[in-house]
């Protein structure tokens, strides 16, 4: 696997210096060394990306409606996340990710996403092998199924930055990918799900794979535009209603529901307990769920477990209805941008992206999806703008 990245223009130096920053500490937060942070990490990892942000912007300023749209946008995400802070559930770190998205608009997705694979590798490499040579823990859970941590304060953690690794490297590549590297993809992506037994990551991973490999093979007809382009258009949406009816609907005395939530590990079961004993609101509420994540030093919570996985759920409850409604529409409209541009490539991808946010959260973050950014790009910047920039 071999990644190049172009030379990074003088203007994009400050926000790509920040982005190396936010990688490296908010994956390190994720394995043991997380002990080795101060209390308040996360005002500090502001406190370091900000400046450089808006040094960013000011090289890169330029008046118009669609700046002024996007940046009340960004303000106002921004506020209905830190408003759960000042309610004790924190909320900083996705209004920092909202800002990221914002002044991405104005650098090359393929040079980030270049420099994401090449961090993130390294970083999970380096907690996975400082896990094996016994410099921070291992744990293993020998619950129902035997998986291991890997030096991870989950066992889903790192599988969760391979997903995002695997669907960046196949849209850096798309068709130019090689066997060698589709054969290096299978074999990791294989390797952690041995290890850690991530079902939903390495299934998803691999019909990534799979759908390398047929539009390397088959692009002249998948690069036309068909009627089913508008169902992986409406994605997220189809997606995020699925989710919620199945869950409002489970009951185990449906055979087909019972083996569904059997599937999926749980998650009917725990998505409709939340909404019963929390409900939604338009603006959202401070809830903190309870999850088998473990602490900085490996102690587990002894709270009664209930956690919602599901993305669309969670996020419906924690920030509310204005808040999911206009995030989920947002991306529908990235998403129809990309087909009108027939940037199919990065429509499926982010189909995927829909896919994993039906049972795992933490697609949520941008070290666990990276294509978050490219939603700046595709609504704020105009098509020959994209074209030059990429």
């Amino acid at each position: 696997m071999k990644i190049k990245i172009e030379r990074i223009q003088q203007n994009e130096k400050p926000f790509v210096l920040a982005w190396i920053i936010y990688l490296v500490v908010k994956i390190l937060k994720t394995s043991f060394y997380a002990r080795f942070f101060p209390e308040h990490d996360t005002m500090l990892l502001i406190a370091c990306c900000l400046p450089l942000l808006f040094i960013h912007e000011l090289q890169n300023i330029k008046s118009s409606y669609k700046e002024l749209v996007g940046i009340a946008i960004c303000i106002l995400f921004v506020l209905i996340t830190l408003r759960l802070r000042f309610m004790g559930g924190g909320g900083s770190d996705i209004a920092l990710m909202f800002i990221f998205i914002y002044c991405a608009r104005k650098v090359s997705l393929h040079s980030i996403f270049k420099l994401t694979i090449i961090v993130t590798a390294f970083m999970t490499a380096f907690i996975i092998g400082s896990s094996f040579l016994g410099i921070i823990k291992n744990y293993v859970d020998y619950g129902t199924r035997i998986r291991q941590y890997l030096g991870f304060r989950y066992m889903l953690y790192g599988p969760a930055l391979l997903f995002n690794i695997t669907l960046l490297y196949l849209y850096v590549k798309q068709i130019s990918i090689t066997w060698k590297g589709i054969m290096f993809l299978f074999f990791a992506n294989t390797l952690l799900y041995l290890w850690t037994d991530s079902r939903l990551s390495f299934g998803l991973s691999i019909l990534a794979i799979i759908f390398a490999v047929l539009a390397k093979h088959y692009w002249d007809y998948l690069n036309k535009r068909h009627w089913w382009y508008w169902i992986v258009v409406f994605s997220f949406l189809i997606c995020a209603v699925v989710s919620l009816v199945l869950t409002v609907m489970y009951t185990p005395e449906k055979t087909w529901l019972y083996q569904l939530n059997k599937l999926f590990g749980g998650r009917l079961f725990l998505g409709q307990t939340s909404l019963i004993r929390y409900g939604v609101n338009l603006w959202g509420q401070n809830i903190e769920w309870v999850g088998n994540g473990l602490d900085a030093y490996g102690n587990r919570l002894e709270e009664t477990y209930l956690y919602v996985d599901c993305l669309y759920i969670q996020i419906l409850q924690h920030y509310g209805i204005v808040f999911t409604g206009l995030f989920i529409v947002l991306v529908t409209i990235a998403m129809f941008i990309c087909y009108q541009q027939a940037r199919y490539y990065l429509l499926f991808m982010f189909a995927f992206v829909a896919a994993h946010c039906m049972c795992d959260d933490l697609s949520w973050y941008l070290y666990y999806n990276t294509f978050w950014l490219a939603i700046g790009m595709l609504l704020m910047r105009k098509k020959k703008s994209i074209v030059q920039k990429e």
